[in-house]
């Protein structure tokens, strides 16, 4: 199974609504990497790749919980 999160809930947006370049291809590098991969700012987390949530077996959503509450611990 194949899941991604949806980039437009937590990316800056350019005018016309989508994702800038250079975060796209972070994204792609990302999701191509064999590894576990996530990002966070003081909000919490804003990226996880796709390995991360095959791993964990969790939604975008559901890791955001996980990986924030493990901060907090």
């Amino acid at each position: 199974m194949h899941q991604t999160f949806d980039a437009s809930r937590t990316s800056a947006k350019h005018g016309d609504g989508g994702v800038p370049d250079s975060e796209q291809q972070f994204r792609t590098l990302a999701d191509s990497a064999p590894v576990l991969m996530w990002r966070t700012n003081d909000a919490g987390v804003t990226f996880v790749n796709r390995h991360y949530l095959e791993f964990f077996g969790v939604s975008f959503e559901q890791a955001c919980h996980r990986a924030t509450t493990l901060q907090r611990e």
